[in-house]
């Protein structure tokens, strides 16, 4: 504050308060409270600060330190209803009161009008789901959903991450006799009784934990398939709208895709998590395909209609190769014809602008391979926004191959295709079932949907086993691919195009039987760990639960 000699923390406290500037304010505590930890008057202030600037759950565990002060034991009491109100918690609301009653405090009169209040507010406000599930209402909201025009978020593209897994969510309920309706702004809706004549409601929102919107009146329910692993566990925002930790722990429940993310879910937030394994996409036939099926596979008219370009990145002169490698678009049909001999295909996913893939070192350890097994064949999605042809291989390059400390090199090649299509998962599960290997070497993964439905195909991983991958990947049901973690991000692991010409080595030396025992067991464990049984139980014991929390309220 530009003083000299002994601060005077009370006044300067106090006056930056009253100037609303709470983030100072809270750092001028913080100090004061690493002297003196056992201060509850400080510590009632910077949990003061921290309501004013959004912090609920740190609010929340200050105050809770406090009560140990059992002077202050009235004004934390009426501190704890104001913040339980604040986030729309009038049942721990009304509770705070009812403790305030008898106790001496200043405020006496206006705690129980506020008591009054809340009471009034929780009569009318929409109880909860506490029926059977013929009864209940279910809703479904998200970045991209049948008939709900698709909204892109960041680097990730609603149509691939999230859609596929919509539908496998609507098909399992469809199978169990749930029925569901689908909105596209659960946030313009003031009552969900109101509006869908129930108060009987779950809202499911399937997105990212960074674009969470809530259902008022709803059970809320927060299916993250993708991304927890960005959650910014080590970032806390001024604005609480700005800060996905806060925004997410107002949802009922967050259902996790994988182990790992459940863990983050637990270990760093207050909400609710449960382990819920996305369902399968139930296209196609899944399962084992034998050889002649997949070549049969090649004439798909579905497969037909999809056009790839090779792979031609060439620093100096790339508009020309662009140009050269989009008039050179060709079926799969006619790709695989013009090899002497029938190819085993790997098949990528390519998020755009996702640096975390390790993309460079996929292609380089690729180009190797081929020297010694020529008649493989790597196909790409790339998952980019309405990007021409000619504009693949620049794009890709630039985000994905250029890297800070290594000069670009020429990379062309006719056994390595790209393709940004749009595919529907019928298309896909036609893919899939041509397809020997799905190769990927992510530095950190929450839940990859593509890798689960291709391993239900057929399709051997070629995959390293860390973070959310853990659960699905291992040596008997793929080909790993080592990796190291990161000194600086210990939560990131690093793959070197050594590490993945080392599990191309081994998945291009298995034999018939070795790979036959690789695509059975990925296959069972694909429905073991995300069968549509799996998703229905879940929503029963869900149900279930809501039932006897609903006969305990009444009660």
């Amino acid at each position: 504050m530009g003083m000299t000699g002994e601060l005077n923390i009370n006044t300067d406290v106090a006056a930056l308060m009253a100037a609303g500037q709470w983030d100072v304010a809270a750092i001028l505590i913080r100090q004061m409270l690493a002297d003196q930890p056992d201060d509850a008057g400080a510590r009632i202030l910077y949990g003061d600060c921290l309501l004013q600037l959004g912090q609920f759950a740190a609010a929340e565990q200050s105050y809770r330190v406090a009560l140990s002060d059992r002077g202050s034991m009235s004004v934390l009491l009426s501190k704890l209803a104001l913040l339980a109100r604040a986030r729309n918690r009038f049942d721990e609301a009304l509770g705070y009161y009812q403790e305030l009653r008898g106790k001496p405090s200043a405020h006496a009169g206006g705690d129980t009008q506020m008591a009054d209040e809340a009471a009034a507010i929780r009569a009318a406000w929409p109880r909860r789901p506490e029926v059977s599930p013929d009864q209940l209402t279910i809703i479904f909201s998200g970045l991209s959903f049948p008939g709900v025009p698709a909204v892109h978020w960041g680097r990730d593209k609603a149509f691939w991450r999230y859609a596929p897994i919509a539908q496998a969510y609507m098909s399992v309920l469809d199978a169990a006799g749930f029925s569901y309706r689908v909105i596209a702004h659960p946030e313009y809706i003031a009552d969900a009784a109101t509006e869908f004549g129930t108060s009987d409601c779950i809202h499911i929102r399937i997105a990212p934990p960074d674009n969470p919107r809530l259902l008022k009146g709803a059970y809320n329910i927060l299916v993250c398939p993708a991304t927890v692993a960005d959650l910014p566990i080590s970032k806390k925002e001024k604005h609480p709208f700005a800060d996905w930790m806060t925004l997410i722990e107002a949802f009922d429940e967050i259902w996790a895709p994988t182990r790992y993310s459940f863990d983050i879910l637990v270990n760093y937030t207050r909400a609710k998590a449960r382990l819920a394994p996305p369902p399968l996409i139930p296209v196609g036939n899944t399962g084992l395909v034998g050889e002649p099926e997949r070549r049969r596979a090649i004439g798909i008219q579905t497969l037909d209609n999809r056009k790839f370009i090779p792979l031609a990145v060439f620093p100096r002169i790339q508009p020309l190769f662009s140009n050269w490698s989009a008039r050179q678009a060709r079926t799969l049909g006619s790709i695989v014809q013009g090899m002497i001999e029938e190819p085993r295909v790997f098949l990528a996913m390519v998020v755009q602008g996702d640096s975390r893939q390790h993309v460079r070192a996929l292609v380089e350890a690729f180009s190797e391979y081929l020297l010694w097994h020529p008649d493989a064949l790597l196909l790409i999605l790339y998952m980019a926004v309405d990007l021409p042809p000619e504009a693949i291989n620049p794009d890709i390059a630039r985000h994905h191959l250029e890297l800070p400390d290594r000069l670009l090199e020429t990379l062309c090649s006719d056994r390595i295709w790209l393709c940004s299509d749009q595919w529907s998962p019928d298309a896909l599960a036609e893919l899939y079932a041509m397809t020997h290997f799905f190769i990927g070497c992510p530095s950190i993964e929450g839940h990859s949907q593509m890798l689960v439905d291709a391993m239900t195909h057929g399709c051997v991983p070629i995959m390293p086993r860390h973070s959310g991958l853990c659960d699905i990947i291992d040596d008997d049901s793929a080909v790993v691919i080592a990796s190291t973690p990161m000194d600086d991000l210990p939560s990131e692991h690093l793959i070197t195009a050594e590490d993945v010409s080392d599990a191309l080595a081994r998945a291009g030396a298995l034999s018939d039987e070795a790979y036959a025992a690789l695509q059975a067991q990925a296959v069972t464990s694909a429905h073991r760990i995300h069968g549509g049984k799996n998703t229905t139980g879940l929503f029963q014991q869900f149900v279930s639960t809501l039932r006897a929390a609903g006969s305990a309220d009444r009660s």
